[in-house]
């Protein structure tokens, strides 16, 4: 019997995950990769293709988050409805190299369409809480089309944390231009 020997498939989010032998007489159809194949029960992390380890529970985070701040936007101005916000904007931020190692917005999402979504404040906000953290690793033709989207953004959005956060992404992003990223 003949066996090929896979080392590594990537898979498309980015991680290296191990692929057994198959072999050419299988009875056995090849059924995919699970999530247990990706991370096994066992590890809490996974090796991203760029080595980072990303914490397993990453992207329910991202939708945990997300879902949060829908519910507080619901919320009247004062009721710590600002702080609230702002606390999962900074969670986000946090974790954003994580998320820029699984490639959330090159696999999945773009930033562009998560940005334009005017009824999905959630969205909105967990990219700009992306940007924030990973904004300065960005390509430069990247850097120049999310600041013109941020721009129109700006004046489109009467939402006080939008502004504060747009603000905050902007300043961070001219930061990257006097470092020579831009």
């Amino acid at each position: 019997m003949l066996l090929r020997s896979l080392q590594f498939v990537f898979f498309t989010i980015g991680f290296s995950i191990p692929v057994f032998a198959v072999s050419d007489h299988s009875a056995a159809p090849f059924q995919g990769v699970l999530p247990k194949d990706a991370i096994p029960d066992d590890k809490n992390f996974a090796v991203a293709s760029d080595g980072r380890h990303v914490r397993k529970g990453t992207f329910k985070a991202l939708r945990d988050n997300i879902l949060l701040l829908d519910k507080f936007f619901q919320l009247p101005v004062g009721e710590n409805r600002q702080e609230k916000i702002m606390g999962c904007a900074k969670a986000i931020q946090q974790f954003s190299p994580d998320l820029k190692s699984i490639g959330i917005f090159d696999w999945f999402f773009t930033i562009s369409e998560w940005l334009q979504d005017d009824k999905k404040i959630g969205r909105i906000v967990a990219t700009l809480a992306y940007l924030k953290g990973v904004g300065c690793q960005l390509d430069k033709v990247d850097k120049v089309l999310i600041k013109d989207r941020l721009q129109k953004l700006k004046t489109t959005s009467n939402t006080p944390e939008i502004q504060i956060l747009i603000a905050d992404v902007l300043k961070s992003l001219n930061h990257c231009k006097k470092e020579g990223d831009l």
